[in-house]
């Protein structure tokens, strides 16, 4: 990957929702990666067949589920399907503005080769569509709805004027922000006012309806904290699409100064960095991080019903990883097992017995 990319991804990269990573663990999970591209589709077995898809793609849909590292997945969308520059799906200048680096980088909307390559919209029918191979990936929702509430914009109510708290706790009732993966999986705008339900009975966007899309429609479903062995995943289920150093290092932070350094513009301080040292929106603010550990214990009930459908279909996510990591014959390998130990969510433990 050339410098000007590089720093093409080092200014997108300090607006984005992935979540930190480590060194050693990239290291081990990208060179876990290119093992695998380099067996191809060789030793599959037929319970694999299903999993695997052996030619390379046109085009795909990806479905953005708002603040859960879906920018860094539509790096590795546009370049699946061959788009350029390297880089997100974004429209410039981006929102906020200047999270989005070139122009050039919102055709790989207008061309059709990344349906649903920005925004937080589903086509639904193409999601129905087995010709068409759709990806997308989930974030822990708590710790997703916390994150949505500090990033400026239309991911909560902004235009929200009566304090911290008590705009909040509006947040936390106000409909549009309640299950925002569930209303995405059964075909609706993530922040649409619309009613959602456990069951398919009771209301269109139901919890039922999301989990039968994750299940059967997805080509590949990663998970945010775990997005380095979310990528082995997607390279052994598209053993023709070669793993990229750099694009597993998007889970990797930098420190303040360095972000600093590049939102100011400055090319030298960017350029310094190494060029597999993305620069992601990792918030550590004090004042962001006081109010997470306040909204944790204060409004762990409140934060729990706005997300309580997500969270089982967050749970049904790791699920399906747990399964794919037995039927990819990746769980045999003791460093997949430690890495997995060391990124569930404590709380998701019971969820996944078959991966203990």
């Amino acid at each position: 990957m050339t410098m000007q990319t590089g720093l093409v991804l080092l200014l997108w990269c300090l607006f984005c929702g992935a979540l930190l990573g480590n060194k050693e663990d990239i290291e081990d999970m990208f060179a876990l990666a290119q093992h695998v591209h380099s067996m191809g589709t060789k030793n599959n077995t037929a319970e694999m067949a299903s999993l695997v898809y052996a030619d390379p793609l046109r085009s795909m849909q990806l479905i953005r589920v708002p603040k859960a590292s879906s920018t860094s997945l539509s790096v590795v969308a546009r370049r699946m399907v061959g788009c350029s520059p390297p880089g997100p799906c974004c429209k410039f200048p981006g929102d906020p503005p200047g999270s989005c680096p070139r122009r050039e980088l919102f055709a790989c909307e207008t061309q059709f080769k990344v349906i649903g390559c920005t925004g937080h919209h589903v086509d639904y029918r193409v999601l129905l569509d087995a010709k068409v191979r759709s990806i997308t990936i989930l974030r822990e929702p708590r710790s997703r709805a916390l994150s949505a509430y500090f990033y400026p914009g239309h991911h909560h109510n902004s235009d929200c004027r009566r304090g911290l708290l008590p705009c909040f706790e509006d947040y936390l009732v106000d409909p549009r922000f309640r299950n925002v993966a569930t209303k995405m999986f059964a075909g609706e705008y993530a922040y649409a006012p619309a009613r959602t339900c456990a069951s398919s009975r009771d209301c269109k966007f139901s919890l039922e309806r999301a989990q039968e899309a994750l299940q059967s429609h997805f080509a590949f479903v990663g998970v945010a904290e775990m997005w380095e062995l979310s990528l082995v995943v997607l390279h052994r289920k598209f053993p023709w699409f070669a793993p990229d150093r750099d694009e597993f290092g998007l889970s990797e932070g930098t420190s303040d100064s360095e972000k600093l350094g590049a939102v100011a513009g400055n090319a030298s301080a960017a350029v310094a960095l190494p060029a597999h040292r993305g620069v992601v929106r990792i918030n550590r603010d004090a004042t962001y991080l006081d109010f997470k550990n306040m909204a944790l214990a204060r409004y762990a009930t409140t934060l729990q019903q706005q997300s309580a459908l997500d969270v089982q279909l967050y749970a049904a996510a790791l699920q399906r990883l747990c399964r794919e990591l037995h039927t990819l014959h990746l769980w045999r390998l003791k460093k997949v097992q430690r890495y997995w130990r060391s990124r569930l969510p404590a709380q998701y433990a019971a969820s996944v017995d078959q991966c203990r």
